[in-house]
């Protein structure tokens, strides 16, 4: 029988730093549901712990995009908790990584150190989670991820918006607000990279205890409208939310990508 289903169509740069993303993306949307149940488990044994440093965390063997990172996880919000406008935060991120410093992740950087995390029995890994957790019920998390919804046609998830390591995915993200479901995948590949919804879940009853719930635009708007992707939870739901006006503030984690291994999108090469 023929699959009717829709692919996701990935807009990329053709090359970022000699590396041909548009090759690894497609490769990566191609394969990344090959992944199974049996790989996390050798992820689960195989990889390094996380470590537990002064002011962060190190998450190593992150999974993001078609290359492995370490991610630092700082212990303490961004500009000490402050909430700004994600053009805000994009704007401090770009100095930000300029200095080497801390920045704002993109919400499928920020969900892969999740899932990490959640693959961990250690002491240090709950140590992240309960930050996360906490955070995420005291206030609303801002990514440096955009939503485009438009009135015809494919709406369009924006990583990384208005950075060098933009990536653009187009697929059709309207729809109910309610816990994921099947259905739900090809938008959860679009904003998580991971279209695996039972695997969603486990990373967000680690992180909160909880199934993840998204909230988005429920039907096609008469003009393009732009919102702002977050993470946030509550006692009986975790977040995927995709309704923030652009004008709202909110707080943030600070992340650093250290890439290791595979082919890089647009992160930080050198050591933090």
């Amino acid at each position: 029988m023929t699959n009717n289903k829709p692919r996701l169509r990935i807009e990329i740069p053709t090359t970022r730093r000699g590396i041909d993303n548009r090759e690894a993306y497609r490769k990566f949307v191609e394969e990344g549901d090959k992944t199974s149940e049996a790989s996390d488990e050798g992820t689960r044994t195989n990889q390094r712990n996380v470590t537990s440093l002064t002011e962060h965390w190190e998450i190593p063997n992150v999974e993001y995009g078609n290359g492995i990172y370490k991610v630092n996880l700082a212990k303490s919000l961004l500009d000490n908790g402050n909430a700004k406008t994600q053009a805000d935060w994009i704007e401090y991120s770009k100095q930000a990584k300029q200095n080497g410093d801390f920045y704002v992740g993109d919400m499928a950087l920020q969900y892969s150190m999740f899932r990490v995390l959640s693959l961990q029995n250690t002491q240090e890994a709950f140590e992240a989670r309960d930050f996360i957790k906490r955070q995420m019920k005291e206030k609303w998390l801002v990514t440096t991820t955009r939503l485009k919804y438009n009135p015809k046609g494919k709406d369009e998830v924006v990583h990384d918006y208005e950075m060098p390591s933009e990536l653009k995915v187009e697929v059709d993200l309207v729809g109910p607000d309610r816990f994921i479901e099947t259905n739900d995948s090809n938008a959860l590949e679009a904003l998580l990279l991971d279209k695996d919804v039972d695997r969603v879940n486990n990373v967000f009853n680690f992180i909160n205890g909880t199934n993840a719930y998204i909230w988005r635009v429920n039907g096609k708007p008469k003009k393009m409208d732009e919102r702002v992707a977050r993470f946030g939870a509550g006692s009986d739901w975790a977040s995927l939310n995709c309704y923030r006006l652009p004008d709202g503030v909110d707080s943030s984690l600070g992340v650093f990508a250290v890439f290791e291994d595979g082919n890089a999108r647009g992160q930080e090469k050198g050591a933090k």
